[in-house]
């Protein structure tokens, strides 16, 4: 990595480009408008990858592109303290992000299209500090994310439900297509939010979960029942 020494402020010209990956990369933007949009000529892109990257003072990432169908994020400790990006990738069938979520900017939503190619969505983060704003957020992501066929949570993910306003009677978010559901459990938390997995699951065909809990060297797999 470059520890954001390396700063991109202008988009890229590589019209062939088919797999980016940008590690501690700095974004800046040269216009009065606060803004870089480094990805649109990059006409073939399928997969994109954004490993803890800095956004420099009121810059705002946009991706912009029809092609992309693999979008991963990770938020370093020390890059994207606040959530300063914008997508618009209408063809995207995977989605990651993970890492440290500081903060959002509530007028530079994360997703301005509909992800209704979107197959399978990854979220494993964890909040120093789950504001209402963060929580509310969190549930406009699910809400995009009603297509999918398969979803990874981190059990520290999961406890942004508890500061949802009206907890626990929140309105229903239907994965109708949902089959699949793995969760990664933090060795080290001393709770495991299991009725929040059955929120979100119980209006999709996926009736089981799988959960794995990981501290090495051990590694072992198990499995929930929703509802029990």
């Amino acid at each position: 990595g470059t520890r954001g020494k390396v700063i991109l402020s202008h988009p890229l010209d590589l019209p062939e480009l088919t797999y980016c990956h940008f590690k501690e990369v700095g974004f800046s933007s040269n216009n009065v408008n606060g803004y870089i949009d480094p990805f649109s000529s990059c006409t073939k892109l399928a997969t994109l990858i954004l490993d803890s990257c800095n956004l420099k003072l009121g810059t705002r990432l946009f991706v912009l592109n029809d092609t992309l169908s693999k979008l991963m994020i990770h938020l370093g400790p020390y890059f994207f303290h606040q959530l300063q990006v914008q997508m618009n990738t209408p063809n995207l069938k995977s989605f990651t992000i993970t890492g440290c979520f500081n903060s959002i900017n509530s007028i530079c939503p994360l997703f301005v299209h509909d992800l209704k190619f979107l197959e399978e969505v990854s979220l494993e983060l964890w909040f120093p500090k789950i504001s209402e704003e963060i929580a509310t957020t969190f549930l406009s992501w699910l809400k995009m994310f009603t297509n999918v066929y398969s979803m990874t949570l981190a059990s520290p993910t999961l406890m942004v439900f508890t500061s949802m306003p009206n907890y626990p009677d929140i309105e229903d978010v239907r994965f109708k297509n949902m089959e699949s559901v793995l969760v990664k459990i933090d060795p080290f938390a001393s709770l495991f939010p299991k009725e929040v997995l059955a929120y979100l699951f119980k209006n999709s065909r996926c009736n089981e979960i799988v959960t794995t809990f990981t501290e090495l060297p051990l590694y072992y797999e198990q499995r929930f029942m929703l509802g029990r």
